[in-house]
């Protein structure tokens, strides 16, 4: 009896170990915008034709590899997220520097630009 509780604990401890080195790879992680596949920089020329892509995240979910990818595209920004296969998957303008820019324009207007 000594033993097989034994045993059942060791499988519990290794399937333990197992699951959790396979999420282990989950996560995300920046890259060089260099290391992008081809098919991804080919998707977001495309959708992009003038943008210059600025950083890029690779992030695995569930096993599925997912990038994120920062694109300037005249005075805008995007946040394009892209499959492995080149499949845009969702397009969202950083709304970040517009607001920048509205708090110094007030600074502005309200004399406070300390010139």
């Amino acid at each position: 009896m000594y033993c097989d509780i034994f045993s059942r604990a060791s499988m519990a401890l290794i399937l333990l170990a197992a699951v959790s080195s396979s999420r282990a790879d989950d996560g995300e992680q920046e890259i060089d915008v260099e290391d992008l596949p081809a098919k991804v920089v080919a998707a977001i020329e495309k959708k992009f034709p003038e943008g210059k892509i600025t950083e890029a995240e690779m992030e695995v979910e569930d096993g599925v590899t997912v990038y994120e990818v920062e694109v300037e595209d005249g005075d805008d920004e995007f946040e394009v997220e892209v499959s492995a296969d080149g499949e845009i998957l969702d397009i969202e303008e950083d709304e970040d520097d517009e607001d920048e820019d509205e708090d110094e324009d007030e600074d502005d207007e309200d004399g406070d630009d300390n010139k």
